[in-house]
């Protein structure tokens, strides 16, 4: 009796450990594997651990892993997994038992890889990490236009120098070098070639996006010290391309803060123009400027409406019609001068978000008319605005407005009845459920049931603040300022 009574204890203690145990991130027990994946910059690199089945690189995205069997990237762990931040600082591999510690600046972990998450640890076994050595790259062929030249440094092709953190050799004769700003390279021992392994995100801040077939586009200002560059991410090969505007002809700044797609083109709103994008013509770009008619180089939203591109600047609205290939301006006294945050084109309106408030062209008359306000929710600044077939969306600067279309009236929700805020920005609605993002976190509200959910950094976000929304199906895109997210929303397993 008495043994039976220390088993059943036993048991109770394991259970009441596992309920208690913290876990990071989006692994809080209410996600399930593959809900959360998260895209960051890789390009800086900290630390390596070499594992048995994988190489692991501490980077400022998280941890880089390497299949050596496969002999490809694996996807990159992030905070989405579990990591406590995703500027990694230092790891760590014990062969005896097989276990990967994480230290971060935000607290160290360990990786369950059965369970893919991480859990947290007050220690960081330092006699297990790895010490880069010293590695002399003049020995090395560098793909066309690099260079080792200075030392500890490498040059690549536009002549910009990043620090060699140093090298790595492995049981299996791999040479792993570690870089800041340029990544992971790749060389084997006995052999003269060193290769990049491409990865991840130009630089995080990601305020526009859009999906050209099964690439995605990925861009935003850059901080201070990234380099900017808008980044193409092929799904089905698993690829990163880095287009840079100082150094591409027709691309006149990589600040974007908008995109839209209309065919095989991609229209990209910049701090230097309105920028055409066509992959299906050698990706060539062309950017409009004031010389061509914008009334603004500061281009903010842009909306594709057949053969009329509408152009927002933070000096009013163009028209940029396609077959003459010329811009015209669409303002009238009232929104002259106006800061446009979005534009969405419905059925024969044109809505317009400004910082004057909301407005709506009718395409027969070509006049813009200030939408009649029941109340100033809509007379403030409206940030964002969407549709479905049963009414229209608007994310302001004092909350949300919803509009039926049977006529029905104005809807407000303002802060403290479901949001945390009233500031709203970005804006999406998939089946009568809005997305809305405050600066609090991201909201999921549904104007069926009036039921609502605050997602945040606790549930695996990898900021507050998310700055872009794009609906896909079963999936929402996040653009954040460390990186993108993809969220398995609709997953019918899982109830949130």
């Amino acid at each position: 009796m008495q043994r039976r009574q220390c088993r059943f204890t036993t048991i109770i203690f394991f259970f009441l450990f596992l309920a208690v145990s913290p876990v990071y991130g989006a692994n809080t027990g209410r996600y399930l594997a593959g809900d959360w994946l998260g895209y960051t910059s890789t390009r800086d690199v900290t630390s390596i651990a070499i594992g048995l089945n994988y190489v692991y690189f501490g980077t400022w995205g998280g941890v880089m892993r390497y299949d050596r069997f496969a002999q490809r990237l694996d996807r990159t762990l992030t905070v989405t997994d579990g990591l406590p931040a995703n500027r990694v600082v230092g790891l760590a591999y014990d062969p005896d038992i097989l276990e990967l510690t994480v230290r971060t600046i935000a607290g160290n972990a360990i990786y369950d890889p059965a369970n893919e998450t991480f859990f947290p640890t007050s220690s960081f076994p330092t006699d297990r990490a790895l010490d880069w050595q010293p590695i002399e790259l003049l020995e090395y062929t560098l793909p066309l236009g690099y260079s080792a030249a200075a030392e500890r440094y490498l040059t690549d092709e536009h002549s910009r120098n990043y620090q060699i953190q140093g090298a790595v050799v492995d049981n299996w004769g791999n040479i792993w070098v570690g870089t800041r700003g340029l990544g992971v390279w790749h060389g084997r021992e006995g052999e003269l070639d060193l290769t990049p392994l491409t990865n991840g995100l130009a630089h995080g801040n990601v305020q526009a996006m859009e999906r050209l077939g099964e690439k995605w586009l990925f861009a935003g200002p850059p901080y201070d010290n990234d380099p900017p560059a808008l980044t193409i991410f092929d799904t089905l090969q698993h690829s990163w391309e880095y287009i840079e505007s100082w150094y591409t002809n027709g691309f006149r700044s990589d600040n974007v803060l908008d995109m839209a797609r209309s065919g095989d083109t991609v229209w990209l709103a910049t701090a230097g123009g309105l920028t055409r994008y066509c992959e299906s013509d050698r990706q060539v770009f062309r950017t409009y400027t004031v010389f061509n008619g914008l009334l603004s180089d500061m281009v903010t939203a842009v909306e594709p409406d057949g053969d009329i591109i509408w152009v927002g600047t933070d000096l009013g609205v163009n028209a940029l019609l396609v077959p003459q290939d010329s811009l015209v301006r669409a303002n009238d006294k009232l929104t002259h001068g106006a800061y446009v945050y979005d534009l969405k084109k419905v059925d024969d309106f044109l809505w317009m978000g400004t910082d004057r408030g909301l407005f709506r062209r009718y395409d027969e008359s070509g006049s813009w008319r200030p939408f009649p306000r029941a109340s100033d929710i809509l007379s403030g600044r409206v940030r964002a605005i969407d549709a479905d077939d049963t009414a229209f969306y608007f994310a302001t600067d004092r909350g949300l407005a919803v509009v039926w279309r049977d006529g029905s009236g104005v809807e407000e929700y303002t802060a403290g009845n479901i949001f945390p805020g009233s500031d709203l920005y970005a804006l999406a609605v998939t089946d009568r459920i809005v997305w809305a993002s405050t600066l609090s976190g991201l909201v999921r509200f549904d104007t069926r049931s009036g039921d609502y959910r605050v997602f945040t950094e606790y549930d695996g976000l990898f900021d507050d603040f998310v700055q872009v929304i794009y609906p896909d199906g079963d999936y929402l895109w996040l653009g954040t300022n460390e990186g993108v997210q993809r969220f398995y929303w609709n997953n019918i397993y899982r109830l949130d």
